[in-house]
């Protein structure tokens, strides 16, 4: 029986002991078992670096959009002074909303310019792989300030 002052850390010690040895009953060297359980400590810890790095690529690579949205509206005349809605229509496409004229601009931008539908594209695949929803159900507002995912 473990006293109450065992250790939290001296609780899973025992526990990792206990699993190895049973894996040696089991046909395993208790080496191999220890060093099976590190590995997936390590592959947990990787999968959670890798997940970090993917979202900072989204966050950049929505960044490096909303930057060039806003640079292509500016060229166009558009003064962003409101909040731009764009949103995946369902069908591949893209809907904007927002205070005329500047939304009528920016659908013009958009069916014109097959660059910024295929990134917004390829953002709404990449936020559908980081958190499970459907790429359909994008949206992002673009503000003066920033831009933001809209909840879905």
């Amino acid at each position: 029986m473990l006293s109450p002052l065992t250790s939290v850390g001296g609780i899973a010690a025992l526990a990792a002991v206990r699993e190895a040895a049973s894996a040696v009953g089991n046909g395993f060297s208790f080496a191999k078992e220890l060093v099976r359980q590190a590995s997936g400590k390590e592959a947990e810890a990787s999968e959670a670096d890798q997940a970090n790095t993917a979202y900072s690529r989204f966050s950049a690579s929505l960044g490096q959009f909303a930057d060039r949205l806003r640079q292509r509206l500016a060229q166009i005349g558009v003064d962003l002074t409101s909040a731009l809605e764009l949103s995946a229509d369902g069908l591949g496409g893209i809907e904007a909303e927002g205070p005329e004229p500047d939304r009528a601009a920016l659908e013009a931008l958009l069916a014109s310019d097959e660059s910024l539908q295929r990134e917004f594209t390829n953002l709404a695949s990449e936020h559908a792989e980081l958190t499970g929803h459907s790429r359909h159900d994008f949206g992002l507002l673009l503000t003066p300030a920033g831009v933001e995912i809209l909840p879905e």
